[in-house]
């Protein structure tokens, strides 16, 4: 039965990344230390922690599997309850739905990066300005908190809050470096960390990293103005099967019926969706390797 199978490998995944967890809680405990962030922050996470730091709200690994999988259970109970005579319908989207739900929350943590970092050009400017009006670091990190975009002024302060609390410039970056993984959050810490550590010309430092944030913004914004007419023809190319259907059934509604009442005709539709979903994973793959 293809609800049992996917049920039981959903709860094998569960206990699975339960367990990991309250090992890493474990030997936290264990070495005395106290088990918030500095726990978390010690042990490296794994890919679902890694997804889930970068998703909005931060969730879980646990939620994130939830998220991935539990689509993919109530579609395969629904699959089974209206086609039990379909038991490949059932296996087909029980194993595709979750596949699909991993892709739309990358690219939902992967655009979160991309809008952080487009914003982090923007701090960067103020923090190279406090820098050359004579501010130090902390200041000008502080400038940047106070007055940058919202979601760099968070991030920024809670770098401030850490260092203020005397921890070492790593732990202090290390919730913004592990939430938003990109080019310019990984060129910003880096610069941060070298000045802290070997006394480095933070105004030449930091202008060099600007000018790479701008230089990295425009060449992103190139490449999205070249690909965004691929992006539309793909759309376009999708959706239009599934704008003509209702056309021809208001034209003769007898249409589908003999696809419908053939012994593999859902098997055919099926089929034909899954090979456009292929068609996009595919295109979506080469679009990103272009970018």
């Amino acid at each position: 039965m293809p609800f049992e199978v996917a049920a039981f490998l959903a709860c094998l995944l569960a206990c699975g990344v339960s367990a990991l967890q309250l090992r890493q809680v474990f030997r936290a405990s264990a070495s005395g230390d106290s088990v918030v962030d500095g726990a978390r922050e010690s042990m490296p996470p794994n890919a679902l922690q890694r997804l889930g730091a970068a998703l909005p709200g931060q969730p879980t690994a646990l939620v994130v599997l939830a998220l991935i999988l539990v689509p993919g259970l109530l579609a395969v109970t629904a699959a089974t309850l209206l086609k039990p005579d379909l038991p490949s319908l059932a296996g087909v989207v029980g194993l595709g739905l979750p596949a699909l739900m991993l892709l739309v929350l990358r690219d939902v943590a992967s655009w979160r990066c991309r809008h952080f970092e487009t914003q982090l050009v923007d701090a960067t400017d103020l923090m190279n300005a406090a820098v050359q009006a004579g501010l130090n670091a902390h200041g000008a990190i502080e400038t940047a908190s106070l007055s940058g975009p919202a979601s760099v002024r968070r991030e920024l302060a809670e770098v401030l809050g850490r260092l203020d609390l005397g921890l070492p410039i790593e732990q202090a970056l290390s919730r913004m470096r592990e939430r938003y993984d990109c080019e310019g959050t990984r060129l910003l810490t880096q610069a941060l960390v070298v000045k802290w550590h070997d006394g480095t010309d933070f105004r030449s430092l930091l202008r060099a990293v600007s000018a790479l944030l701008h230089e990295r913004l425009k060449l992103r914004r190139q490449v999205e103005s070249q690909l965004s007419g691929a992006r539309y023809a793909a759309l376009f190319a999708g959706a239009l099967p599934y704008l003509l259907i209702p056309v021809f059934l208001w034209r003769q509604p007898e249409w589908l019926d003999v696809l419908l009442e053939h012994p593999q005709g859902v098997t055919l539709l099926l089929s034909a969706a899954l090979c456009q979903v292929a068609g996009f994973v595919w295109l979506r793959r080469i679009l990103r390797m272009q970018e």
